[in-house]
């Protein structure tokens, strides 16, 4: 199974990882920097899958330097949501990587990456990951993964499937991050975006962990509403997930999500951290958008947006 993995970022290197200790060897994509210590060092693993270095990996800093490898049966796209049509475009561009069995897998937080993505690449071959697992990189080489919420879910938004995502998810689950293919993914990627929406933002604006924002009657109320207007602007836009009702939804927040994830530090304030642009235009920002087009208020989100916005520029 060839695999080629974009992004050497957080969640490219955890992936990676699973597939290296799956036995299949993966080629990165990811900063000169990377690339020097990925080669030097190896890629290592630490965190709940406990620590590990794996040297069947190839890395390198442009899709062209694996022209000749393709075409892979998966790309994995695991970049920031910010930069979804520069992977698109970047990829569309060596000839020979993606052929006509190769499955591209989003695996970035948000909405709207396909619809981006797909204006460089056929749709037909566009997949979506929904993961709820913690990433970091404290070293180029490096992932930290700090906690598994659920199991990853892929699947492809406008059909069945018909196998042909179940190799990589066997080698995911067999690498230590449980895996399925699901023709569900849609529903699963919106319980990903109440996930996020809910806590990523907040969690960085206070800078603290999930677990802080549960432990505060205001910070319960601030996370209640904006899973109350997610919900209205998901429903109002012909989408569904898992609960019936935002009630439902936020019993499950409190009382299994956040407790799971308590110690975790989103993406979010990660980025703030390290000055660089956040996935706020594909969470919140998508919410504020859909409001506006379905005609929803969503006055939280807009908030939590222009707040976030203001901290990009400030930390920049």
């Amino acid at each position: 199974m060839r695999v080629l993995v974009f992004g050497g970022g957080a969640v490219g290197l955890g992936l990676a990882s699973c597939l290296a200790e799956a036995g299949v060897a993966p080629d990165i994509v990811t900063r000169q920097a990377g690339v020097e210590a990925l080669e030097t060092e190896g890629l290592k693993r630490m965190g709940i899958l406990g620590k590990s270095v794996y040297r069947n990996v190839r890395a390198g800093a442009s899709p062209e330097v694996f022209q000749e490898n393709g075409p892979y049966d998966y790309v994995l796209v695991c970049t920031k949501s910010s930069a979804t049509a520069q992977a698109g475009e970047e990829l569309s561009q060596v000839p020979g990587l993606i052929g006509p069995g190769t499955s591209v897998v989003l695996c970035q937080n948000g909405w709207g990456n396909r619809e981006r993505f797909a204006a460089f690449v056929d749709a037909s071959k566009v997949y979506n990951a929904r993961v709820i697992t913690g990433f970091a990189r404290p070293f180029s080489n490096t992932s930290h993964i700090t906690v598994h919420v659920a199991p990853i879910s892929m699947g492809h938004l406008d059909r069945p499937l018909n196998g042909e995502l179940d190799p990589l998810a066997d080698a995911l689950t067999r690498g230590g991050l449980s895996c399925s293919a699901s023709d569900d993914v849609g529903r699963d990627i919106w319980a990903k975006m109440l996930f996020n929406g809910s806590l990523n933002s907040l969690g960085a604006i206070f800078g603290v962990p999930y677990g802080k924002l549960s432990e505060h009657p205001e910070g319960l109320r601030l996370v209640r509403s904006v899973v109350d207007e997610i919900f209205a602007v998901m429903e109002a836009a012909g989408y569904r997930t898992w609960w019936d009702t935002p009630e439902d939804y936020f019993k499950v927040l409190t009382g299994e999500l956040i407790p799971t994830a308590a110690h975790h530090v989103s993406s979010t304030l990660q980025d703030l951290k390290a000055g660089k642009k956040t996935e706020i235009d594909a969470l919140t920002g998508e919410v504020v958008r859909l409001g506006e087009l379905h005609g929803v208020s969503v006055p939280v989100n807009r908030t939590v947006l222009d707040i976030i916005g203001f901290l990009e520029k400030d930390c920049a």
